[in-house]
């Protein structure tokens, strides 16, 4: 497939942020001198679907949080709903739990539950698949079936915990794998979108989609190379 060399939509990769931190980020990018609008993925799917063709607007930035971690549920999660903005949750479905007093963890961290996520679905965020053990596609880049089944595997799940339509957008787990034909194969055949990580002005299409890493610091220069796609 084409690569593209045009800067795309800036989609910003947080993890985990102190809500002080954030709100002082997204304030930021929001604040009418700017005037950024967060928006999700399937929002723009024509445009990551068919590049060339689709437009959008110049204002248009996309909010990604892996790991569904639950401080994004306790921290964030409420600073979003308070502005009526969205955001997309990218989640290893081996570790959320079904349990309600029960939580499972990863890299150390809490993540949100099951029920958490369904919150978060029924109040208009987008949920999607970042495999079923985050494990790196490096690692499994020669096994077509064990991509499929992280990449499909967790899809499937997402659709049937939360009662949803299959996504159409995955997330690589630690950014790897993109740019591999085998991987590649895979989310063709299931007609899937995916993220990468560490945008580096590489070219890029539908299935390498990348994403620009925003610490959790008090500074805001992350943002600015993002968003101005240079930097400072």
């Amino acid at each position: 497939m084409q690569l593209f060399q045009a800067k795309p939509i800036p989609i910003l990769m947080y993890h985990q942020c102190s809500p002080t931190i954030f709100q002082q980020q997204l304030s930021w990018l929001i604040d009418p001198s700017r005037g950024y609008v967060p928006i999700t993925l399937h929002e723009r799917i024509k445009y990551f679907e068919n590049l060339v063709s689709e437009p959008f607007n110049e204002t248009d930035i996309i909010l990604t949080f892996d790991d569904a971690f639950q401080s994004f549920f306790n921290d964030i999660y409420p600073i979003l709903k308070r502005l009526h903005i969205s955001a997309t949750i990218c989640v290893p479905t081996n570790f959320i739990s079904s349990e309600p007093n029960t939580r499972c963890s990863w890299n150390g961290s809490p993540t949100m539950t099951w029920e958490e996520l369904r919150i978060l679905k029924d109040d208009g965020f987008e949920i999607i698949p970042h495999s079923l053990s985050h494990v790196s596609f490096n690692a499994i880049e020669n096994d077509k079936t064990k991509l499929r089944n992280e990449i499909i595997g967790s899809r499937d799940v997402l659709a049937e915990k939360l009662g949803d339509e299959p996504a159409a957008f995955f997330c690589f787990p630690y950014g790897a794998g993109w740019g591999k034909t085998i991987v590649e194969e895979v989310l063709a055949e299931e007609r899937l979108s995916a993220l990468r990580a560490e945008y580096k002005g590489e070219g890029w299409n539908r299935f390498r989609i990348p994403r620009w890493n925003i610490s959790c610091q008090p500074s805001f220069a992350d943002l600015f190379e993002a968003v101005s796609g240079y930097s400072c």
